[in-house]
């Protein structure tokens, strides 16, 4: 068997998950880094899946697997095994998202020595967003391994945090204070063959939309699926002519 050096580091208090991320991220020269929360179950080939995407498509800064946390998986933890090996068929496919979750996040050490470190301001919550708007500034995308899963079982650390929910909106709105978007909605998208604008142009606007943390439906007529991008925030809907 292989042997893997692990440096243990304890910290003292609870101070934020981008304080101890930072933290780790300073003590390594890894050429990838994953940083991963402490309540998740990992799956055989995780890791290793991840890494095969993002080394085949250079465009991707920031990797999640596909989980729980988008919907996407068994009802228990226990069968997340059995629903592992029936997405084996997806390795090497990859969905855009608008932000790529803390819990398991996945990037190439130039990302983040670009990118820098995460933001302690964010004490909790957002500060995963907040970082993958960062890696977008660099042309790079957010996105999610679909033939890698892990199970997430979330806020295993805070959830008993006397002022969870209030860190929460705090962070939230430090985010949008930060960031010129308007917060998330629901999009319908109508999507009209006759239109003069190129295909290409219309797919693009659609992405900035679903990359602004809208939920897209794009209603479309057969043969309009090239204007249709592939990311995890658009629904596309076929509709007769």
């Amino acid at each position: 068997t292989d042997t893997v050096e692990v440096t243990v580091v304890r910290r003292v208090a609870n101070d934020g998950f981008a304080k101890g991320m930072n933290d780790g991220l300073a003590r390594t020269t890894a050429p990838w880094i994953c940083l991963l929360n402490n309540d998740i179950l990992v799956t055989e080939g995780w890791l290793e899946e991840m890494i095969a995407v993002a080394e085949a498509n250079p465009v991707i800064g920031a990797l999640n697997p596909m989980s729980n946390e988008f919907n996407v998986g068994p009802t228990r933890p226990e069968a997340i095994d059995v629903f592992a090996a029936s997405q084996r068929h997806r390795r090497g496919q990859w969905i855009e998202n608008w932000f790529c979750v803390g819990f398991c996040v996945l990037m190439p050490r130039q990302v983040v020595e670009r990118v820098g470190s995460l933001d302690e301001t964010y004490t909790f919550y957002s500060e995963d967003k907040d970082y993958s708007f960062r890696v977008q500034q660099f042309g790079r995308r957010c996105a999610i391994a679909e033939g890698a899963y892990v199970y997430h079982h979330g806020s295993a650390t805070i959830q008993h945090h006397p002022d969870r929910w209030n860190l929460l909106n705090e962070n939230e709105d430090r985010f949008y204070r930060k960031w010129p978007i308007e917060r998330p909605t629901r999009i319908a998208y109508f999507v009209n063959g006759s239109l003069s604008a190129p295909a290409a142009a219309v797919k693009e606007r659609i992405r900035q939309l679903a990359n602004g943390g809208h939920r897209v439906w794009v209603f479309h007529a057969a043969g309009q699926e090239d204007r249709v991008p592939r990311h995890f925030q658009v629904v596309a809907q076929r509709v007769p002519a």
